[in-house]
């Protein structure tokens, strides 16, 4: 048997990222500023991250159940619409969320 290592450098997938956050701050703002640092944070890396998904949520106490607060989702937000520019980017993380509730909300 041949163990071969993995290799995030060089990956034959696509990579995807998902990140939990724990935030009392939840808004598209606050969304594009983490994105903009994981963005930075993966290509300091040499990781190529094909897209993102950002949960931010709401601190709950210990009996409360999760995802019970207030949150905010970004789900696979492609690396390509990431921009350095904040308002671009607050725009498309806006765009990118309605067509996914839009595409994903079909009863």
């Amino acid at each position: 048997m041949v163990i071969v290592g993995l290799n995030l450098n060089d990956m034959p997938l696509q990579l995807s990222l998902t990140v939990y956050v724990l935030s009392e701050l939840r808004n598209e703002e606050q969304m594009a500023v983490l994105l903009q640092e994981l963005y930075h944070l993966m290509l300091s890396k040499d990781i190529a991250v094909h897209q993102y998904t950002i949960r931010l949520e709401e601190p709950m106490r210990e009996n409360n159940k999760p995802g019970s607060g207030n949150n905010l989702y970004l789900v696979n937000f492609p690396t390509n619409n990431i921009s350095v520019d904040q308002e671009i980017l607050v725009t498309a993380i806006r765009k990118h969320r309605l067509d996914w509730e839009k595409n994903n909300n079909k009863h």
